[in-house]
């Protein structure tokens, strides 16, 4: 299976069918660097790693999405994600409205 897609998804088939490892992502926290652009910290807390899909809307109600790869768990079960946005993110964010994880 592998072979035919080009890619490696080992850690899809032993999180899924060997392991039965429960996924469990969230959002952390939503921080500010010294650029004002926004930094969102998102936690792995169980032990299945899966690609993330963020949809980050902004206080102007413009949309942007962003697909990260499965790797962004490999060293740690905290990534941060800098943004490179620097409007402010929509006041609903703590509520899931403003970040999506899908």
């Amino acid at each position: 299976m592998n072979n035919a897609i080009g890619e490696d998804l080992t850690w899809f088939w032993k999180e899924t069918f060997m392991e039965n490892y429960k996924l469990d992502q969230g959002v952390v926290a939503v921080n500010y660097d010294s650029s004002q652009a926004a930094e969102i910290i998102i936690e792995n807390y169980e032990k299945a790693a899966m690609p993330l899909i963020i949809e980050i809307t902004t206080a102007s109600n413009k949309k942007t999405r962003q697909t990260l790869p499965v790797e962004i768990w490999q060293y740690d079960h905290r990534y941060i994600y800098k943004t490179g946005i620097t409007e402010p993110l929509s006041s609903d964010l703590q509520a899931g409205g403003a970040l999506r994880i899908t």
